[in-house]
């Protein structure tokens, strides 16, 4: 889920939103107890973040552009096959 605006004129456009998502079942790789990793469906999570971006048109051949985002949240997952959950920060973000 998220929400965003934007605005532009002749030299100026600039973009900002905010999102939450929330992962259900997310495919994770759990160790087995035998040294291999296995994937399974049983991680679960929440995050929020942010983006934006702006161009300037300072000339008619120039442009000045920029972007920025960030991500935080949690995931819970199994440390091994059917094994006590962990919780732990979300470290990259997968395609939503």
């Amino acid at each position: 889920m998220g929400v965003g605006t934007r605005f532009e004129n002749d030299t100026v456009t600039g973009e900002v939103a905010v999102f939450y998502p929330l992962l259900v079942d997310a495919i994770v790789r759990v160790p087995d107890g035998g040294g291999a990793l296995v994937p399974v469906n049983a991680s679960e999570g929440e995050g929020y973040g942010f983006e934006a971006r702006g161009e300037w048109r300072f000339a008619p051949q120039w442009e000045l552009s920029g972007q920025v985002w960030g991500l935080d949240g949690q995931v819970a997952s199994p440390t091994t096959l059917g094994g006590p959950t962990r919780t732990d920060t979300i470290r990259r973000a997968p395609p939503f």
